[in-house]
């Protein structure tokens, strides 16, 4: 994942400026080990922003790839700090939301995939289930 530093340094070297809302956006969700919807965000932050400021905030953070959108099958957009590519786990419980490194799953697929001869510009992989706590309840 990105550190909160460097992509302090990176808006700073792009000029762009670094509000107190986009600040407070980028270390809510560098400090979260799971993507987060905006409305999580808005309870999230002390300030407590308007719904709009953040949905401009993470557009603008999304259109310099500092974060990522995530959509699971419930249709709510989920964001999360730019990292290495990876899938995720969702407990269908309690809703826990954990990162999957994506390295062997994607290898096989990707052999799969190319017979197709499709140009695969992006994909997304989401495991669902029942997490460990909640099975021990």
């Amino acid at each position: 994942m990105m550190s909160t530093a460097t992509i302090i340094s990176q808006l700073k070297r792009s000029g762009d400026r670094l509000t107190e809302n986009r600040l407070k956006l980028i270390n809510i969700l560098a400090a979260t080990s799971q993507p987060l919807s905006v409305l999580e965000l808005v309870k999230k932050n002390s300030s407590q922003p308007h719904k709009t400021t953040v949905y401009r905030e993470l557009a603008f953070l999304l259109k310099n790839n500092l974060v990522e959108e995530i959509i699971f099958n419930d249709g709510i957009k989920r964001y999360e700090i730019s990292s290495q590519h990876h899938h995720h786990l969702v407990c269908t419980n309690c809703k826990k939301i954990s990162k999957i490194a994506a390295k062997k799953i994607c290898h096989h697929a990707a052999a799969q995939l190319k017979k197709t001869g499709y140009i695969i510009n992006n994909h997304s992989m989401e495991f669902f289930g029942i997490c460990p706590k909640c099975q021990n309840k």
